[in-house]
């Protein structure tokens, strides 16, 4: 028996093809400003101007659709989905790069479509070099975000996911809940398992009441993107606001030198 989340899912089936969900964020003002906006925390986060040699990679997961490599064509793009801005069709369990020889890792709303983190996350520390780091931008986890993510949003928000696996047959299905599961609520179990990555999880939350009045990619109306993103960036300066109807977190891991 399919839950109310499950049945939403299949419902909007993730309906925009990657080609139409690129072309619609680069048409929207507001959307364009916010992707943009996103792409430049993450990787300001893993400090790409600090690549020091052209053989270091820096990479995205979960990259079809995303707008990265026509403003960043020296990222590597990689997704589940094929595009021709995708440049390794991957999932984000297998990174096809030798050891230690990635300097970044980013990810916008990725991670918690991982089946199997704790792979992922074991081919992350392999492939990154020492002091590198990993970010990804993920649902938020406070009251009003988990409202929203469990009533409203159409992929599951399963807090009470037991272990951090999951079994799916559909790469776009998810649990947004996971990234709070494996960093918050199994805090410990990510510190004994990966010693060598150091989380840092960014107190400003992102996404505000702007994103959700915009209607986002699945359902966006016809208000003002001038508007909206005037707004989007008033609320980035308000930390209490933000803590209350923030909508996602950065978090960044870095892999500890000499490990």
């Amino acid at each position: 028996m399919f839950s109310y989340q499950e049945w939403l899912f299949k419902k909007t089936k993730k309906s925009l093809r990657v080609e139409e969900s690129r072309a619609m964020i680069l048409r929207d003002s507001f959307l364009s400003f916010v992707y943009k906006s996103h792409l430049d925390r993450l990787l300001t986060s893993i400090n790409l101007n600090e690549v020091v040699s052209s053989d270091l990679k820096v990479i995205e997961i979960g990259a079809a659709g995303s707008i990265t490599k026509l403003l960043k064509s020296e990222v590597v793009t990689l997704d589940v989905r094929e595009d021709e801005n995708v440049d390794v069709v991957i999932s984000g369990e297998d990174l096809p790069f030798d050891d230690s020889t990635v300097f970044g890792v980013v990810g916008k709303d990725v991670f918690h479509h991982i089946a199997n983190p704790e792979k992922h996350l074991s081919e992350v520390r392999r492939i990154l070099v020492s002091g590198g780091k990993c970010a990804y931008i993920e649902p938020n986890w406070n009251i009003f975000s988990r409202l929203f993510y469990t009533l409203v949003h159409p992929e599951p928000w399963k807090a009470a996911q037991s272990e951090w696996n999951f079994t799916t047959y559909d790469p776009m299905y998810s649990n947004q809940a996971l990234p709070w599961i494996v960093f918050v609520r199994d805090y410990k179990k990510f510190e004994t398992k990966y010693p060598d990555l150091r989380l840092e999880i960014y107190d400003m939350p992102l996404l505000g009441l702007s994103y959700l009045l915009s209607g986002g990619l699945n359902r966006r109306n016809r208000i003002s993107g001038k508007f909206l993103s005037s707004l989007y960036t008033i609320e980035q300066r308000h930390l209490r606001y933000m803590r209350v109807f923030g909508l996602a977190r950065l978090i960044v891991l870095t892999k500890l030198p000499n490990t």
